[in-house]
């Protein structure tokens, strides 16, 4: 892990690893959106520098990033976990969320991703930049988005292949 954070100048130059990748300016939204697929299927969706969502193929939460915080799945249950930095060294601190703090960050996950969905949906989500190999990823992103706020992201749903 990087000893020192800094902000991405040009996160949709910076995500090389998932193709096809769109960058997306949502109404109301001050920063774009980057979603794209690993190659194997998984889906990243980052609204600006956070929050940032990462899925399994089956549509369940695997990781997050927010709030200055990384988030990961740990036996049906989130964990927070906080870099805690010394002079020679860097650990991660993981405390389990409450109930109620993890249905708050799923219902902010789920109001994030359907109000992703619906401008997808509606067209209200312009397309700034796409690195694709397929002229599909627009629709491929909306299907997803949508089962993933849904939490049915079917293992059978194919992402996009690369060349």
């Amino acid at each position: 892990m990087a000893r020192e954070e800094h902000p991405r100048e040009d996160l949709m130059a910076e995500a090389t690893g998932l193709l096809p990748r769109l960058e997306l300016q949502l109404p109301g939204e001050l920063e774009p959106v980057v979603a794209g697929w690993k190659s194997n299927g998984w889906l990243s969706v980052y609204f600006g520098e956070s929050p940032v969502y990462h899925f399994d193929g089956a549509g369940g939460l695997r990781r997050a990033f927010r709030a200055g915080r990384l988030y990961r799945l740990e036996a049906r249950s989130l964990c927070e976990l906080e870099r805690q930095r010394s002079e020679g060294a860097s650990a991660l601190m993981r405390r389990k969320l409450s109930d109620g703090e993890q249905a708050e960050f799923l219902a902010e996950l789920r109001h994030r991703l359907t109000g992703l969905a619906e401008a997808l949906a509606s067209g209200a989500a312009t397309v700034l930049r796409e690195v694709s190999d397929t002229c599909h990823a627009p629709g491929q992103l909306l299907e997803a988005v949508q089962l993933a706020a849904r939490g049915e992201l079917s293992t059978d749903w194919k992402p996009p292949r690369r060349g």
